[in-house]
């Protein structure tokens, strides 16, 4: 019977993160990803009657090949850059402004082996799209609609623990003191404590003044 891989994922917000905080992100889910890649060397299994030569040379194959993580950028204005090389995620290479970057290590496996998945594999977005001011669609107990999440998903429980702590530890030090604005019922609440006894002044003060007008002034419903 085939053992059911772990699903882990999670949102992540409020993060206030630079270009180059992000590349350094990357290089450590390379490293994770390489791990990744020496978990599914051991599980290899040898077919019978395969050349010693081609045997030796599958655990390169696996490392160079299968294994790797895709870098997508999306730019506000439409523009796309992906590839592998830390090189886009510099500033001279990126779009002047980001609307989301993703990572993805199932992706590279599935371009060798069709429809295949990898015993362990992660998967990141961050997303950085800015919502209107007003934004009718969103219901307004709900939090700020944001894409930004985390997922791994494989068999080796530590890899996929590892994962969470590198990218959790990574942009937790750039959590934004204003994260808690963009959470559910901030709006309700804002609502309640501002909005609401504004209105209710504003309405004292529009009946004291009608009340005081000359007898003349007509209103109109």
């Amino acid at each position: 019977m085939n053992e059911q891989p772990i699903r882990r994922s999670a949102p992540l917000r409020g993060i206030s993160i630079r270009l180059s905080e992000i590349k350094e992100l990357y290089t450590a889910l390379r490293r994770l990803v390489a791990e990744a890649a020496e978990i599914e060397i051991a599980a290899l299994v040898r077919p019978p009657g395969m050349d010693d030569a081609v045997w030796a040379s599958g655990p390169q194959h696996v490392r160079d090949q299968w294994y790797g993580v895709d870098i997508a950028i999306m730019g506000s204005n439409g523009e796309q850059i992906t590839g592998s090389s830390p090189d886009l995620l510099d500033a001279a290479n990126a779009p002047p402004e980001i609307a989301s970057i993703s990572f993805s290590s199932l992706k590279p496996y599935q371009r060798q082996i069709p429809n295949g998945t990898p015993r362990n594999w992660l998967e990141i977005n961050l997303d950085f799209n800015k919502p209107a001011l007003l934004d009718w669609q969103n219901a307004v107990s709900n939090p700020t609609p944001n894409q930004s999440y985390v997922a791994a998903v494989g068999h080796n429980s530590v890899w996929i623990a590892g994962v969470f702590d590198t990218v959790t530890s990574r942009l937790n030090r750039n959590r934004n003191r204003r994260g808690f604005i963009h959470r559910e019922f901030i709006y309700d609440l804002g609502l309640w404590l501002l909005a609401l006894p504004i209105g209710f002044y504003a309405t004292m003060r529009a009946s004291s003044i009608i009340t005081r007008a000359p007898r003349r002034m007509v209103i109109l419903a």
